[in-house]
């Protein structure tokens, strides 16, 4: 899918569904395309990917079916691998060879969660560090908060360099971030408005758009003053009920409970508490968890 302005000016990607049961994106870029019917671009050219991960999406699956892989920890993918890096390495090269000036991949967190973006770590020094200051910068005036992603180990740890978004900054300095939305396999109305609203705050900054004013901006944006990133994995030690005490969006101080772990009988086996001031991002979606189970997604103050 594209849109284009007969007047030169930035290439902007839209990517959906790289995670086959993240829909809510794919909803989003055709809202975008249908707005740009009507409200046509003043210069540049918007292009998208609505469905990256298509058998994926048919069977509501978050990796590929084809060979059980997560089909976002493939890039830049390679020609001759498995059937993941493969497509991984097509939509690479597409998005590349049109030379763009911003990637914006569309995901979804939890059905408790947050809208927010997450920011890449660089992975070769100040090589890239002008592609990470721009998306910085556009993600901005989306209108959600932004956090990095976890310290460099851990997300080397996790292959997070091999995101769609973390391969473009690292291997092409291409600016790119994720936006999380909401919660899998469900078109959440709320959501699909604040990623519409964000990508338009977006065209109109680049000035692909006429201004309008107010911009939008997420009702429940946290309003910090120093950059947070992603908390490392936030994982309980027994199995049992979850009772939560926090919502997403709220911040917590270091020692407050955020859930109780209770059994079958109503028994209190396990008090979960903060070990940091944070901002709580999402909760699972599973009412009964076990040992090893992730909790929260959190985000606290980068040092």
């Amino acid at each position: 899918m594209w849109e284009g302005s007969p007047n030169p000016g930035p290439v902007v990607w839209l990517c959906g569904a790289i995670h086959g049961d993240e829909v809510t994106g794919t909803e989003v870029i055709q809202r975008i395309f249908a707005h740009l019917k009507v409200e046509k671009l003043k210069k540049g050219k918007v292009m998208a990917l609505p469905v990256m991960n298509p058998l994926g999406y048919e069977m509501a699956s978050r990796v590929s079916p084809y060979d059980d892989e997560d089909l976002n920890r493939q890039f830049p993918g390679d020609p001759q691998g498995s059937t993941a890096e493969r497509l991984a390495n097509v939509i690479f090269e597409t998005i590349i060879q049109s030379k763009p000036d911003l990637v914006i991949d569309l995901h979804t967190d939890t059905m408790s969660s947050m809208a927010y973006i997450l920011m890449d770590r660089l992975t070769d020094g100040k090589e890239s560090e002008k592609a990470l200051q721009k998306s910085i910068e556009v993600a901005e005036v989306f209108g959600v908060n932004w956090f990095f992603d976890t310290p460099l180990v851990q997300y080397i740890e996790d292959r997070g360099d091999k995101t769609l978004s973390g391969a473009l900054i690292n291997q092409k300095k291409i600016p790119s971030f994720t936006v999380e939305l909401g919660g899998p396999m469900v078109v959440n109305e709320e959501f699909v408005r604040i990623g519409l609203e964000g990508i338009k705050n977006i065209l109109r900054y680049l000035g692909m758009l006429a201004a309008a004013e107010p911009a939008f901006s997420y009702e429940r944006k946290a309003y910090l003053s120093k950059p947070y990133r992603i908390e490392e994995k936030s994982t309980v030690n027994t199995s049992g009920m979850v009772e939560y005490k926090v919502r997403a969006g709220q911040m917590v101080k270091k020692g407050q409970m955020l859930a109780r772990i209770k059994n079958v009988f109503g028994k209190t086996e396990e008090i979960y508490r903060a070990t940091d001031n944070a901002l709580v991002l999402s909760m699972s979606d599973y009412s009964v968890v076990f040992p090893g189970s992730d909790l929260f997604l959190l985000a606290v103050e980068e040092k």
